[in-house]
């Protein structure tokens, strides 16, 4: 299997490492910068490249290098051809580009943006299907079991581009949920835009019990604003959900149905941070973004027990659920739950251990060649 990958900077930026790390992580990252300069020689250090997104892509690279892959890079601005004979590499790491073998796609944009509308001839991975399943995790009756908060998928009152017309008193519409949710008690939730993956902030709705329609419609229109104007008329467009404690988020990645890696959800982080020896980095982060990280082995094994119980549920609500990542954290009483989920693609790593998930990624597509031959 080819690897087309497409550079988040300009070949010659390379990222400077920090030096307010633990000795093992900055030995990685000066061993990622110089094994890239080899296959790169042009490359320089760049005062500008961002720490985390250089390395985290540069990470892609390298571990399909490794696990024998013929890798690509492609010109990190031009859009790709609908047609792989039409693909020109700028630089081949091994062998050169053959368009009638299958290959999968590393790296942002642009081919972030065609991931989950149409596959590129002779693409094998990511399945647009796959990353679209990922992206309606919302409408998985396994992941709403597990959610550990109350939540529901609601439509938004308008009508729609297709014509279709969604009215406020229909059960699912957003301020009639609304409606209900403050007939049973104070309202302190979260709307999450889940129509468009990754677009916009959870959006916080609080409301007294007994909350007066009209109350309800206003406390839609604050939130969301202008945001609401390409929602109209869209069923499964947001997802309301009550708002609790979340702590310890952790990322696992799932290829074929198997839990194969996973680390805390630091922002600081990437594969080179990995605890050395870890395949499910046990670094937490006790609330996102607090900077105060910790060593907690207990709880990454029991994400990970939770992840391989939960994945076999989540998949059989939905066939077509194959490759993604799972997002989970621990409510007030340490219990597990799922934020949500998303395609691997379009996944930040943090310090999952990268090679185990691009192995796998190349092993799941050698099976698929054997089961469909």
């Amino acid at each position: 299997m080819h690897v087309l990958f497409t550079p988040r900077f300009p070949l010659d930026v390379v990222a400077k490492p920090r030096s307010d790390i633990p000795e093992y992580a900055y030995c990685a990252y000066q061993a990622a910068k110089g094994r890239y300069m080899q296959h790169v020689p042009l490359a320089a250090y760049h005062n500008q490249a961002d720490i985390e997104d250089w390395h985290e892509n540069i990470a892609w690279l390298l571990a399909a290098h490794d696990a024998g892959l013929d890798v690509h890079i492609l010109d990190r601005i031009t859009p790709l051809p609908e047609r792989a004979q039409d693909i020109k590499p700028l630089i081949s790491l091994s062998r050169p580009f053959d368009p009638n073998r299958p290959f999968a796609l590393f790296g942002p944009q642009p081919l972030r943006a065609r991931l989950t509308t149409s596959a590129i001839d002779g693409q094998s991975w990511p399945s647009p299907a796959g990353a679209a399943a990922a992206n309606r995790y919302a409408s998985n009756p396994a992941f709403q079991r597990h959610a550990g908060r109350q939540v529901q998928l609601c439509d938004v009152e308008g009508t729609g581009l297709n014509g279709k017309v969604v009215h406020s008193g229909q059960p699912s519409e957003i301020t009639h949920a609304l409606e209900n949710w403050a007939a049973a008690g104070p309202v302190d939730a979260l709307i999450k835009n889940v129509f468009q993956p990754k677009y916009g902030p959870l959006y916080p709705v609080e409301l007294p019990a007994g909350a007066h329609p009209v109350a309800c419609k206003q406390a839609v229109y604050d939130a969301l604003s202008y945001d609401l104007l390409d929602l109209e008329g869209r069923t499964q467009a947001l997802l309301l959900q009550g708002r609790i404690e979340m702590r310890d988020e952790y990322r696992i990645f799932v290829i074929g149905g198997r839990v194969v890696t996973g680390a805390g959800c630091i922002e600081r982080h990437t594969p080179w941070d990995r605890i050395p020896g870890e395949t499910f980095d046990p670094q937490m982060e006790n609330l996102r973004g607090s900077g105060g990280i910790r060593v907690d082995r207990a709880r990454a094994k029991l994400y990970r027990q939770f992840a391989e119980r939960i994945v076999p549920e989540l998949m059989a609500e939905d066939p077509e659920l194959r490759d993604f990542s799972l997002d989970l954290a621990v409510n007030a009483d340490g219990a597990p739950l799922i934020i949500e989920l998303n395609p691997v693609a379009t996944s930040g790593l943090y310090a999952c251990r990268i090679e185990k998930l691009v192995g796998a990624i190349r092993d799941q597509h050698a099976y698929n060649r054997i089961a469909a031959a």
